[in-house]
C-alpha cells in the first residue's frame, strides 16, 4: 500500500507546486509627478505700506510709512519643460510727509507710483523645486511737493534688472496650492529730475523680493509680498537747476514695500 501511495505523493506534488501563484513582484517606490501648469491668467491686487529714503555722508531723507496699493497680472504658458511667464504691476502710494535729518535737513510731501514688467522663465528642478530667472523693467516716479523756498519736483527712476531665484510649490490632487520664492537682482538705474538739465544720472543696484502664498482649488489666491530695492549713489555732475549752473548727484535709495495679495486664477 505505501508504494503506490508514495507514487501519487510523487506525481500529485509537482502539480501542486506548478499551480501555485507567482509570488508578487517587489512594491515599486512611487514617484510625484511634475505638475504640468497650462496656460492661464490670475488678477492680482494687494494693499500694504512701504517707505522711501535718500542718503549720503551724513545725512538721511525718509519718507513716513506710506499706504500702498498694486494691482498686477501674470500670465503662465507651458514652455518646454518648464513655463513662460510674464508678470506686470501698477503700484500707487499715498500722500505722506517726509523729512530730513543730518547735515542736510528739508521737509516736503511725498508720494509714489510704480509700474513694472517681467518677462522670465520657470525651470523645474525636481517635482517640487523650480529655477526661476528673467528680466525686470522698472519706471517709479516719485513726486516731492510744497518744498520750502523750492516748490515741487518730480523725478522718474528707470531700472533695467536681471533676476534670478528659486521657488517652491506642493499641488493637491484638487489642483489647491502652497508655494513660496526667493528672487534676487542686479540692476542698473537711471533718473531723471524735472528741475534738472544737462545731466541724467545712473548708478547700480540689487533687489530683493519674497513671496508666500496659498491658492485654492478655486482659483482664488492670498499672497504675502515683501519688496526691497536699493539703487547706489551716482558722482558729483555739473548740471544746471532750474537754469542756473550748480553741481548734484544722485544718492543713495531705498524703497521697500510689504504687501497682502490677493488673487483670482482664471
Amino acid at each position: 500500500m505505501r508504494a503506490p501511495l508514495l507514487g501519487v505523493l510523487v506525481t500529485v506534488l509537482p502539480s501542486i507546486a506548478l499551480a501555485q501563484p507567482a509570488p508578487p513582484p517587489p512594491p515599486v517606490e512611487a514617484t510625484e509627478a511634475t505638475p504640468q501648469e497650462s496656460t492661464g491668467l490670475q488678477l492680482r491686487a494687494g494693499l500694504g505700506f512701504g517707505r522711501y529714503t535718500e542718503s549720503g555722508a551724513g545725512w538721511k531723507w525718509a519718507s513716513d510709512l506710506q499706504p500702498f496699493a498694486q494691482f498686477g497680472a501674470e500670465f503662465v504658458t507651458p514652455a518646454g519643460r518648464g513655463q513662460f511667464v510674464v508678470q506686470g504691476a501698477a503700484g500707487l502710494g499715498s500722500d505722506v510727509h517726509m523729512e530730513g535729518s543730518g547735515q542736510l535737513t528739508q521737509e516736503n510731501d511725498f508720494h509714489q507710483q510704480i509700474f513694472e514688467g517681467s518677462p522670465r522663465y520657470r525651470h523645474p528642478i525636481t517635482p517640487r523645486l523650480y529655477f526661476d530667472a528673467g528680466y525686470h523693467l522698472t519706471v517709479q516716479r516719485l513726486f516731492f511737493t510744497n518744498i520750502p523756498m523750492l516748490g515741487d519736483a518730480r523725478e522718474t527712476v528707470t531700472v533695467h534688472a536681471v533676476e534670478a531665484g528659486l521657488g517652491w510649490r506642493r499641488v493637491a490632487d484638487d489642483g489647491s496650492r502652497k508655494h513660496f520664492a526667493f528672487v534676487f537682482g542686479l540692476n542698473r538705474g537711471s533718473a531723471e529730475n524735472s528741475r534738472i538739465t544737462g545731466e541724467n544720472f545712473s548708478a547700480s543696484g540689487q533687489s530683493v523680493d519674497i513671496r508666500v502664498g496659498k491658492r485654492w482649488a478655486s482659483g482664488f489666491q492670498m499672497e504675502f509680498e515683501a519688496a526691497w530695492r536699493k539703487q547706489n549713489g551716482s558722482g558729483v555732475a555739473d548740471v544746471f537747476f532750474d537754469g542756473m549752473a550748480t553741481q548734484a548727484m544722485w544718492p543713495d535709495n531705498v524703497t521697500w514695500n510689504l504687501l497682502g495679495v490677493i488673487g483670482f486664477a482664471l
